[in-house]
């Protein structure tokens, strides 16, 4: 569907063009769709799309609904890579906030797509920010868990 640059306020549009241009030359073919209209998601995916990766941001996960209820009638998509940002969806419980990351990976499975998900743990800078306990006074950080286990995170930049 539509390859949207536009979260990246810090990008300027002649850079935006510059990377879908890159895109392109490296064989990817940009196709504009509306996440809102299933039939225009068909239309851009009609064109012998085999898989689907979602980057959308965690304001429209549910989005993907979507996307999958799209690619149910696009014979030649096989797999959905839904968009995961942080942690493993199949670990969520049922009554979190992002109960909706886990609906979208069991509707994936129940509509019998092929799927990879992809968990980079928690972004780096959210853990260093005053809302994850980090003190900058004191430097110190306060991270989840006991000292003992590994945690994953990405940087933003990655």
């Amino acid at each position: 569907c539509e390859l949207s640059l536009g979260r990246f306020s810090n990008v300027s549009e002649e850079k935006k063009k510059d990377l879908i241009e890159l895109l392109k030359k490296e064989g990817a073919i940009i196709a504009n769709g509306d996440i809102n209209d299933i039939s225009s998601i068909v239309n851009a995916l009609d064109g012998g799309v085999d898989t689907i990766l979602s980057v959308l941001g965690s304001a429209e996960i549910g989005f993907q609904f979507n996307l999958i209820e799209a690619a149910k009638k696009v014979e030649s998509v096989k797999r959905i890579i839904p968009s995961e940002f942080g942690f493993d969806s199949t670990k969520i419980p049922e009554d979190s906030l992002l109960a909706t990351k886990k609906k979208v990976l069991n509707s994936i499975i129940e509509a019998g797509f092929d799927y990879t998900i992809i968990c980079n743990g928690g972004f780096y800078e959210f853990f260093c920010g005053p809302l994850f306990g980090f003190d900058h006074e004191k430097g110190e950080l306060d991270l989840p868990g006991n000292g003992h286990e590994v945690i994953f995170t990405t940087h933003t930049s990655d």
